[in-house]
């Protein structure tokens, strides 16, 4: 569970949704960073194929329901962005001080 905002949110959260879609990579990087006093989002999304326009205009909406419009920026990268050794752990990057 991370805190994010005075919200709680659950990374298996955004999963749910990743996972639905079969463009969508096994992979998935959430970045916490604060910057000018305000906690900022970046999820970086694992794609098989090129992304889709369409497909995104679909996500982004979920993904700021999921997030209680909190994701600051979102990243479609192409296979191969992340180690093949990613494991749960580092799904979640904080550098928040």
């Amino acid at each position: 569970m991370l805190k994010i905002k005075g919200v709680n949110f659950y990374p298996q959260q955004l999963e749910s949704i990743l996972m639905k879609h079969k463009e969508i990579g096994n992979h998935y990087q959430i970045v916490l960073e604060k910057t000018r006093g305000r906690d900022n989002i970046t999820v970086m999304i694992e794609t098989q194929v090129e992304i889709e326009s369409s497909l995104e205009k679909r996500l982004i909406p979920r993904f700021m329901i999921c997030l209680d419009s909190m994701l600051t920026s979102w990243i479609f990268c192409p296979e191969e962005p992340f180690p093949e050794v990613l494991v749960k752990r580092w799904r979640v990057v904080d550098k928040r001080e």
